[in-house]
Parts: structure tokens; C-alpha cells; sequence
């Protein structure tokens, strides 16, 4: 069974710094959501699941003009944790993270795979300041053209997270 101290929910939020392709140079974002953290019973290893909303604005064709887009994202991180006292503890983390594009009428096909590598802090075992590099897995996004035809679209990039846990 479960105990209290081994599963705990929170919430989860902070920044992005994203790169798309040539077209879209860089784009800089925001992200929230509900996060469980389940811990295991061996090698101080834990789960992190998270539904995040994320806005991300990009440049687009070298500051031409600029684009939002919104997008529902599920990372599910594996994590080691280590010095796990009262004041600090430390953690690496990787995962999968299945990304659905939520402004569907610039997309063909809207839903994409990625994988997450990161580490951060526990602070006083309730807070977590993270950081996570996003790279592109399989299956993309395809973005419709503009008077073209549909392009696979990769992101990736840096996140930065703080997390309270109750």
C-alpha cells in the first residue's frame, strides 16, 4: 500500500527557453499545472507526473512576426534522489513527455513525443527548483504552411521549475 509520506501532489510552474528550427529562432514561455510525486521503496527513486498548460511566443522568421502557441503537456520523470536531509536535497531526473498543441487550426498533426534530462534542489522537502533540458523524440508536431505545405516542427530547449509539494 501507499502511505502519506510516499505520495504527494503539488503544483508545478516556471519559464521556458525554447528553439524551434531555422524558421523560428527562439521563443520564451510560461508553464502551470498539478504534479504527483511518488516515491519508491528502493534506491531513493521517485515518479513525477505533471499536467502542465504551456504558452510559449516565438519569433518567427527572424523577427518578422511573432507567434503564440498553447499546449498541453504530460512529463513523466524517473528521479534519483540523493542527500535527502531536512534543509537539502538534491535530484537528476529523466522521462518521456507526450505534448498535445491545444490552437489546433495552424496544425495537421497536433500531437508530439519528447524526452526530458534535469536535476535540481529539494528545499525544506516541500520545495523543488528544477531544471530540465526538452529534446524531440519520434513523432512531431506539423505546423500547415503559410502558402506551403505542412512541416514537421522539433522543439527544444531549457525549462526552469519551481514546485511546491504539500
Amino acid at each position: 500500500s501507499v502511505n502519506a509520506q510516499s505520495l504527494r501532489w503539488g503544483v508545478k510552474g516556471g519559464a521556458s527557453f525554447t528553439e524551434i528550427d531555422e524558421i523560428y529562432t527562439q521563443g520564451t514561455g510560461w508553464f502551470v499545472g498539478p504534479m504527483l510525486d511518488v516515491y519508491l521503496p528502493f534506491a531513493g527513486m521517485s515518479v513525477d507526473a505533471s499536467v502542465l498548460f504551456h504558452h510559449i511566443s516565438y519569433d518567427y522568421n527572424k523577427k518578422e512576426r511573432d507567434y503564440t502557441d498553447k499546449y498541453m503537456e504530460l512529463p513523466l520523470n524517473v528521479k534519483w534522489n540523493f542527500l535527502n536531509g531536512k534543509l537539502l536535497g538534491l535530484y537528476l531526473g529523466t522521462g518521456p513527455q507526450l505534448i498535445y498543441v491545444m490552437d489546433s487550426d495552424n496544425y495537421y498533426n497536433r500531437w508530439a513525443v519528447s524526452f526530458n534530462v534535469g536535476g535540481g534542489l529539494t528545499l525544506l522537502k516541500h520545495l523543488q527548483l528544477g531544471v530540465n533540458y526538452n529534446l524531440p523524440l519520434g513523432r512531431t508536431v506539423e505546423r500547415l504552411g503559410y502558402g506551403g505545405p505542412a512541416r514537421p516542427v522539433k522543439r527544444k530547449g531549457v525549462w526552469v521549475s519551481l514546485a511546491y509539494l504539500f
